[in-house]
């Protein structure tokens, strides 16, 4: 039996989705379904993994609670969340941290635990290190990139890339609002 994980970086992939003028997944569980189906190499239902921060409830308590609310919807669709934090950096913007290591953390994790395949949804290059170390413990890391996004470092790294729009052709596009106005993510956000 295949052992296979999809492990989502939220920001990031959102920055993905955004530079194809989608704003976004609804419900984030048809991308791990087209994934799961199209993408592996097994009938076995993969592990679903979310990464992601919440904005402060200090900051902005309605935002703090419309995020827990997605949190929630992700967990009862079963997809395991990851919360790093958000703080402010100098220019009051929020930024997310804890992220990345988080899914590093859990790339070394499962391959350790014996998954034979990995997917990432990420292009951040903060996480090739534990990439080589998920391969070197025996599992393919695969990774879903847009073709416009600079993620030369994560291409290299992993033994197969997915195309997003390979992806996204799959995924009926009810569950793909288009991105008619900005919406702002952690580091557009500015608190005053």
């Amino acid at each position: 039996m295949t052992k296979i994980a999809i492990l989502v970086d939220e920001m990031n992939a959102m920055k993905q989705l955004h530079n194809l003028g989608i704003e976004g997944i609804r419900p984030w569980s048809q991308f791990y379904e087209v994934i799961e189906e199209y993408f592996t190499n097994s009938d076995t239902p993969a592990e679903r993994h979310f990464y992601c921060a919440n904005v402060p409830e200090k900051i902005d308590a309605h935002r703090h609670q419309r995020r827990e609310g997605f949190f929630n919807a992700l967990i009862r669709n079963g997809i395991t969340v990851h919360k790093g934090f958000a703080v402010l950096d100098r220019n009051k913007k929020l930024v997310e941290k804890g992220v990345d290591m988080l899914l590093g953390l859990d790339l070394v994790d499962l391959s350790l635990e014996g998954f034979d395949e990995i997917i990432v949804f990420s292009a951040d290059g903060d996480i090739v290190p534990a990439i080589q170390r998920a391969q070197a413990n025996g599992a393919i890391v695969k990774a879903v990139l847009n073709f416009n996004m600079p993620a030369g470092n994560i291409a290299g790294a992993v033994d197969e890339v997915i195309r997003l729009k390979d992806v996204l052709q799959y995924i009926p596009s009810e569950h793909l609002p288009r991105r008619d106005v900005k919406i702002q993510n952690f580091k557009e956000s500015v608190v005053a």
